[in-house]
């Protein structure tokens, strides 16, 4: 799994938290970091949160999804924007779900094309 925020605490959360799991995190906190450990291996899934160096989430989706090696990985974002806006690009550019992190709350809301919502502590 590539994991890539660049806010170092939140990364380093949520990885944690899917290393205890059972899930091998790879983390990126740029956007060349997120171009290396691309060409360097197709990973299962890749979370990317919003704005990843002043990249806008939608621009890195519309990357990863021109890469013929990367057909079929999934995309999972994270955005501290509230709006479906965000929610609906996201989906619409191929992200697979999108989790909505509370500025300043120490939960996620995941979103996903499914008709429903779970909340997710990110810290316990």
């Amino acid at each position: 799994m590539l994991l890539a925020d660049e806010r170092v605490d939140m990364r380093e959360t949520i990885a944690f938290h899917l290393a205890m799991a059972g899930f091998p995190v790879v983390q990126a906190g740029s956007l060349d970091a997120v171009v290396h450990e691309l060409h360097r291996g197709r990973p299962d899934v890749v979370v990317v949160a919003d704005d990843l160096g002043g990249t806008p989430v939608e621009d890195l989706l519309v990357t990863i999804t021109e890469q013929p090696e990367l057909d079929g990985v999934p995309v999972i974002t994270l955005s501290e924007d509230p709006t479906s806006g965000r929610l609906a690009a996201c989906l619409a550019l191929g992200a697979r779900d999108h989790v909505r992190r509370q500025a300043g709350a120490e939960e996620l809301i995941a979103w996903s094309p499914a008709p429903s919502a779970t909340t997710c502590p990110s810290r316990r």
